[in-house]
């Protein structure tokens, strides 16, 4: 997730400009509809996912310039919510439900006309927002009963499954709902029907 201070009256970005800020090709926010000022970058260390993925998904080969790496998520967000200069990419895993220390900003893919945003109250994106790597699970219509109950019991808001979903920086996500509604994970479980 890309994070700003609360002030900041960007309320999203393109991907492209996202990347500008990140290689010094934009280097003040009104570059990108916001106020005066040189932007400040904060990122996580290298060995971190969510750094692999951000370099992957919005860099594309292109370097960095001048970002503050951080430790943690939290030391993140503490840094860009000290400074209304300040952007940052988070594990959107390790952002809790109504984050009020920094604003989540809305992403605009290339090609689209309205940001993929992430609802502040809940942190559920919407579907197709830009900075995610999504899991399935899959079952074989074949598979042994024990193992499409695991895959139901995977699927079900059980506090075990929630919770180690929780402690792993994971979230669910369902593609036939908007980002406001509650989610559920996108998990293909053979029904029944589909044994015969």
């Amino acid at each position: 997730a890309i994070v700003a201070h609360p002030s900041n009256g960007v309320d999203w970005l393109t991907t492209d400009e996202l990347a500008g800020l990140y290689t010094g090709r934009v280097q003040g926010w009104s570059e990108v509809r916001g106020k005066d000022g040189e932007v400040k970058r904060y990122g996580l260390r290298e060995e971190k996912p969510v750094t692999q993925l951000f370099r992957e998904l919005v860099l594309r080969g292109r370097r960095e310039r001048r970002v503050v790496y951080a430790d943690t998520t939290d030391d993140v967000l503490k840094k860009v919510s000290a400074d209304p200069l300040a952007v940052g990419y988070v594990s959107l895993g390790d952002l809790k439900a109504g984050e009020t220390r920094v604003k989540v900003l809305g992403l605009v893919r290339e090609g689209e006309d309205f940001p993929d945003k992430i609802d502040p109250e809940t942190m559920q994106p919407s579907a197709t927002y830009p900075l995610m790597q999504t899991w399935n699970l899959y079952v074989d219509p074949r598979a042994k009963p024990v193992t499409k109950r695991f895959a139901k019991f995977v699927e079900s808001d059980h506090p075990a499954v929630v919770e180690t979903l929780r402690e792993n920086g994971l979230i669910r996500v369902d593609e036939s709902k908007p980002a406001d509604a509650p989610g559920k994970p996108v998990f293909v479980v053979p029904s029944e029907e589909d044994e015969e």
